[in-house]
């Protein structure tokens, strides 16, 4: 699937994340009981930058926000856009701000091996995430997509699906602190990955720019970087 553009991604990226009204604007974020989408998300790739707002951002705030340099100037994918401290900054002068969220999105090479280390926690292996991943068991009953790598019996390290849609999922890994260092991440990830690609939907993934463990398992398994993303709000 990567005849996609980055614009496409992206915007594939911004469907999976969050839900979103007839007019496509932002409503919630894309999973059970979601809070409120951000006011604001921005998305660089080579192809440009767009923002999708919040229903409740007005024209005129649209209109603004839409003329700031971080959503015209140059973008270097490696790293956050350099305008975009005095865009949040700018931003939180406007509208009731708290959260911001800054890093790279990644898509998923076409030949994508399943990790034979690491295997899918089916409903009937939901007994594997008791000792370290509890609050993960009822996702697991439900049939939600989890990978895993083993510590003896118990999962030290898993990759789910947190957000999807019926053509992508976006996946979030996690390592329990007394196994980390040790790749398992990425193991989880790969074997993951392969698996909604299996289920007929596309594996998406991103992090942010802070989180140098997440961003070392997208090197190691060869993501590719199609953009990167700014939420604020």
């Amino acid at each position: 699937m990567s005849e996609r553009s980055a614009a496409e991604w992206m915007h594939l990226h911004v469907a999976t994340l969050f839900t979103r009204d007839a007019d496509g604007d932002l409503v919630d974020v894309n999973e059970a009981a979601g809070a409120a989408a951000p006011v604001v998300v921005v998305g660089h790739t080579e192809d440009g930058v767009e923002a999708w707002f919040h229903r409740s951002v007005d024209a005129s705030l649209r209109a603004e926000i839409l003329e700031h340099p971080a959503l015209v100037d140059d973008v270097r994918l490696g790293a956050p856009n350099p305008q975009e401290a005095d865009f949040v900054e700018h931003l939180r002068e406007r509208i009731p701000s708290e959260s911001v969220w800054s890093g790279p999105a990644y898509r998923f090479p076409g030949t994508l091996p399943r990790s034979a280390a690491a295997l899918s926690i089916t409903p009937g292996k939901v007994g594997m995430l008791q000792r370290y991943f509890p609050e993960w068991v009822a996702d697991a009953a439900a049939g939600r997509p989890i990978s895993a790598v083993l510590s003896g019996a118990h999962a030290a390290a898993i990759c789910a699906s947190v957000r999807g849609n019926a053509a992508a999922d976006e996946g979030g890994a996690i390592t329990h602190p007394d196994h980390r260092g040790q790749g398992l991440a990425a193991k989880a990830v790969a074997h993951w990955a392969a698996t909604v690609r299996e289920g007929g939907r596309e594996p998406l993934y991103s992090t942010t720019w802070s989180n140098e463990g997440f961003r070392s398992v997208a090197r190691q398994l060869g993501l590719i970087q199609y953009g990167h993303t700014l939420h604020v709000g």
